[in-house]
């Protein structure tokens, strides 16, 4: 989580720069009330395919050896294990954010998608 939390908040501070500049598309409820809404398990469901595929390239053996392995070396098992990573590997897994750039989504769709990526891992 040393790593996580810090990539995790840069992430979070450029996005959010990014909406107040309006550099992303914004998705209102008020206009879109039923893609807004749907859009909640749409984003779970990518964070679960970016994650796969992340998680099917760290398991390639150089990458596995100099980056994965760090996450598998974590005996000390406890809530906050699945963030247990090297910094490669938290970029990796945390950059499913990004998607935003290119979703048109609110602010709300964003944090929701950053808790679901750093609790998802705890449990």
């Amino acid at each position: 989580m040393v790593f996580g939390a810090p990539i995790l908040s840069l992430f979070e501070c450029f996005l959010r720069w990014m909406y107040a500049n309006d550099y992303i598309g914004t998705l209102s409820f008020a206009v879109q009330p039923v893609w807004f809404i749907l859009l909640f398990p749409i984003l779970a469901l990518w964070q679960s395919f970016h994650f796969y595929v992340v998680h099917l390239f760290l398991h390639q053996p150089f990458i596995y050896r100099h980056v994965h392995a760090v996450h598998h070396r974590n005996v000390n098992t406890g809530p906050w294990s699945g963030m247990s990573m090297h910094p490669v590997e938290s970029f990796g897994y945390l950059s499913a954010i990004l998607v935003v750039l290119i979703l048109p989504s609110h602010p709300v769709h964003m944090i929701f998608l950053g808790y679901w990526l750093m609790l998802g891992a705890a449990s």
